[in-house]
């Protein structure tokens, strides 16, 4: 079995709803099927550890829980009630019920309980009723909006009881409740995922639906399309993996960057009076960063490596067609196409800019949501981020929804007092408004005049080649008597008659270019019209690519976004109207997020291939195909 330390950082989330009368006959039969499932998930995602939601009901929840506790996978309570209210439900003190209850939550990692549903009081919720159903399903839409696979001990018959097992697979299969959860936009996807429906008989129902402890997935919306829809939650998770493959992998690498990246968040001298869970998500955002600092080097570097070596094939073709036909010219022209191919393969199969683009999506996002929860803003990243690649960018949703769990029976960032908030509001002002505002600000300076540079470059070459070629064209039409045809040579003599000058003597050097025995010298000057042609049309290619001119566009309007923000959380703050405040951070963060979506839209759209250096895809130009 792995170390804590042999798994990456994001947790794939395993939730668990079922009966709570289970027969004592059938435990073992439904232990092993839960374990067969779990082992399954640690085996299929060996970098990913696992984590287990459960409430720890008697029955199916505890079940579940023992299991996963002996696979070393943590445990997460959270509590439908408060845990004296809650332990109510397990007999009188002292009962078995109630001794299981306590020894799996002091094995729990971590518990909390849920506040009470709106409109309920805590006087409703004391005896057994609606009220306190309702509870219950709070707890089951939790743990399904929470979790990314739902084990579900059930009995495979659908009832409409409030906070029943077949409610909350609904939740898991459909999407949520708006009464139990965060009310989505009704233009959203509903947040589902897998059910693994273990076939359960229970006391009150012996013969249930289905082979007893089988095992079926069940996935949302169209269940023929079972393998369709496996494969696509299966690649959710396996972008985790890969996740949690590179920070194991790049430890030493993201341990120097750790340190830089949460200082750039929030530094260290006031993270230390975080919560546990500001500082869980401050270093989970310093793991992104890092890793998408890394792929952001890796996918650069290959860019440069690409064109450069187009570049070079280019340049040798162009010698073995025009100055030297010599054997290991043509060999290296070969071995840069095979380097120039090999390299993008590689590249495509390592998905080096498939990661800088997620891993800086999931940095992003959690800086907003870090910004957020310490101001007290009452927002989740997670239930609207990414909304234009919610299929493809799923687990980035995950990932920021598992970080921003409860943790250290922990409810929420708490912040007392009208002095407490403003002094929050300021460091967010600081830390991110201003800070953003300035880097918004010098990278589209930047970016814009990367783009002028490349352009520049671009103009100059294809100028440079468009005028040798004009060169190339006038000395043959004024000096190669020969090969001009016969309208040409009209053409010719008319201009030396209008003239009447010998053309020879005014441009003795242009002369010689086409004269006998210069046949090098025009070799060399079509070498150099082909290679500046090649260069202008890569400088232009790259700067595409890299989207220097979108970049500094949106740059720009991001930096005036941030500068009014900053200019008006100026005056809220010293208004004291801490409200307005954090209304005003939340519409800012949406624009971020907004923007980061886009900015991940905009870079799927320019993939790295074999650059184009003139006309269709290909290595070479079309005048030296």
């Amino acid at each position: 079995m792995k170390t804590a330390t042999q798994f990456g950082p994001l947790p794939l989330v395993i939730g668990v709803t079922g009966h709570r009368d289970l027969r004592a006959d059938d435990i073992a039969a439904l232990e092993s099927q839960v374990r067969k499932a779990l082992e399954g998930l640690k085996t299929t995602y060996p970098s990913t550890p696992l984590l287990l939601l459960s409430p720890l009901a008697e029955g199916a929840d505890r079940l579940v829980a023992r299991v996963a506790l002996t696979l070393g996978i943590r445990l997460i309570a959270p509590l439908p009630l408060r845990r004296t209210l809650y332990e109510e439900d397990f007999g009188p003190e002292g009962s078995f019920s109630r001794a299981e209850f306590a020894e799996l939550l002091e094995r729990a990692g971590d518990w909390f309980e849920l506040p009470v549903v709106a409109g309920t009081s805590e006087d409703d919720i004391r005896k057994p009723g609606p009220a306190r159903d309702r509870q219950y399903a709070q707890v089951g839409g939790y743990v399904a909006r929470h979790s990314q696979i739902l084990v579900a001990l059930w009995d495979g018959i659908s009832r409409s009881l409030t906070g029943g097992t077949s409610q909350i697979i609904r939740f898991k299969l459909e999407g949520g409740d708006d009464i139990y959860g965060p009310k989505d936009s009704p233009l959203d996807a509903p947040d589902s995922g897998p059910v693994y429906h273990i076939v359960t008989p229970r006391m009150s129902n012996p013969t249930p639906a289905g082979t007893p402890f089988a095992l079926v997935k069940r996935f949302p919306g169209d269940a023929r399309d079972g393998a369709g829809a496996d494969a696509a939650f299966a690649s959710v998770y396996a972008s985790m993996e890969a996740f949690n493959r590179d920070a194991i992998e790049h430890e030493r690498e993201l341990a120097q960057l750790r340190e830089q990246s949460q200082g750039w968040l929030y530094p260290g001298s006031e993270a230390a009076a975080l919560s546990q869970r500001l500082r869980s998500l401050q270093q989970a955002f310093a793991t992104a960063d890092g890793l998408a600092i890394h792929a952001q080097a890796a996918t650069f570097g290959v860019l440069r490596q690409l064109f450069f070596a187009v570049g070079l094939s280019a340049l040798a073709f162009d010698v073995y067609a025009h100055l030297w036909p010599n054997f290991w010219v043509w060999a290296g022209y070969l071995a840069l196409v095979a380097f120039t191919w090999l390299k993008w393969f590689v590249t495509r199969r390592r998905a080096h800019q498939d990661k800088y683009q997620d891993y800086r999506a999931l940095a992003e996002g959690l800086r907003v949501q870090f910004f957020w929860d310490l101001v007290g803003v009452e927002a989740s990243v997670a239930a609207s981020y990414l909304r234009k690649q919610r299929n493809e960018l799923d687990w980035i949703r995950n990932a920021i929804r598992v970080w921003s769990l409860p943790q250290g029976k922990y409810q929420g960032e708490l912040i007392t007092g009208a002095v407490d908030a403003l002094r929050r509001l300021r460091d967010v002002l600081r830390y991110w408004v201003a800070s953003q505002a300035d880097y918004y600000e010098r990278a589209a300076k930047q970016e814009e005049a990367r783009r002028q540079r490349y352009r520049a470059w671009s103009r100059a070459c294809l100028l440079a080649s468009v005028g040798l070629g004009a060169v190339i064209f006038g000395a043959t039409l004024l000096f190669d008597h020969v090969a001009l045809p016969p309208f040409a040579r009209g053409l010719r003599n008319w201009a030396l008659m209008i003239t009447g000058s010998d053309c020879e003597k005014v441009v003795p050097w242009i002369a010689r270019l086409i004269g006998p025995g210069c046949e090098k010298v025009r070799d060399w000057v079509v070498l150099v019209i082909g290679m500046t042609a090649v260069l202008g049309a890569l400088c232009h290619n790259f700067s595409e690519k890299r989207a220097f001119e979108q970049h500094a566009k949106e740059y720009a309007r991001l930096g005036e976004i941030f500068a009014r923000a900053k200019r008006r959380l100026d005056v809220l703050i010293e208004g004291g109207d801490v409200p307005q405040a954090r209304r005003l951070l939340r519409e800012l963060g949406q624009e971020a997020l907004t923007e980061h979506g886009d900015w991940v839209l905009l870079h799927r759209a320019r993939p790295i291939e074999v650059p184009e250096a003139d006309g269709p895809p290909g290595v070479l130009p079309e005048s030296l195909r």
